[in-house]
């Protein structure tokens, strides 16, 4: 409901854009797996952002947006169809380098793993549908349980690594997104 009543916002869930719109300065510079509404919001907020995409059709439809609404000079628009170029993206960033991190694309799991030295201290790592990654209480559909063996260890690895950050877990019910902020 909330993405049809504000269409220019992510499609994250509400409390996790309002969140963000007061974390995010104009001077921030950010990378996002996944493009869409966020990319436009995000430049529009910010900097710069790096959008990756790996679907082409929505590439397209995407970057005509981004044309239509003047924004190529903030956005660094790149289509990876290959899954190993797409989260090498990250190589070519310096650690300690990005402000946000919005993960929202594929190999989610990858990408955040290879994106947390790139995040400053105080930078933000976004992850949608977090509640299909990370065990979680959430009530939201297919929720993996606190209880259940996901056995993944790259998640794992990513939880370890997080644990001792700041973080904000919002829902809408249906889908949930969390934030983290790097000590």
């Amino acid at each position: 409901m909330h993405e049809k009543t504000h269409p220019n916002d992510p499609w994250l869930t509400r409390q996790s854009v309002h969140i963000l719109a007061d974390l995010l300065q104009d001077t921030d510079t950010g990378l996002e797996f996944g493009s869409g509404r966020s990319t436009i919001w995000f430049a529009q907020r910010t900097s710069r952002v790096i959008s990756i995409e790996h679907d082409f059709k929505w590439y397209q439809s995407v970057g005509q947006k981004i044309q239509d609404l003047n924004l190529e000079s903030k956005i660094d628009y790149r289509y990876c169809d290959n899954i190993a170029d797409y989260v090498g993206q990250i190589d070519s960033l310096e650690d300690n380098s990005i402000d946000y991190c919005l993960i929202d694309g594929k190999a989610r799991d990858e990408c955040t793993l290879k994106v947390l030295p790139k995040l400053k201290h105080e930078g933000i790592l976004i992850i949608d549908n977090i509640n299909l990654y990370l065990p979680n209480a959430s009530r939201s559909p297919n929720s993996i349980r606190r209880f259940d063996n996901t056995n993944d260890s790259a998640w794992a690895s990513v939880q370890i690594q997080i644990d001792s950050w700041e973080m904000v877990w919002t829902t809408n019910g249906v889908s949930d997104t969390a934030l983290w902020i790097k000590p």
